[in-house]
């Protein structure tokens, strides 16, 4: 059961990362340095605070159903973490 969780987590992670690489050279522009709340392939919301994205991202979509990424110049993939 905890696998299933994990591998669930991980997918939501992934396709949120793709789906973010193909906007990230439009969202630098107006969110550079912003967190950018994900959640099923879109962009919920940004924040300034990372806490303040996965405070909210928790509350709205429960733990491991969302992820969230940092707009900057050099955006990496965090895995699994990206959410916590």
């Amino acid at each position: 059961m905890v696998v299933n969780i994990v591998e669930k987590s991980q997918k939501e992670v992934d396709r949120n990362y793709d789906f973010f690489k193909t906007q990230i050279s439009q969202l630098k522009s107006d969110h550079l340095n912003e967190f950018a709340l994900l959640h099923d392939k879109k962009i919920n919301d940004f924040f300034i605070s990372e806490d303040d994205a996965i405070r909210i991202g928790t509350e709205k979509y429960g733990e491991g159903n969302f992820s969230v990424q940092r707009v900057n110049d050099s955006s990496i993939e965090l895995g699994y973490q990206s959410y916590l």
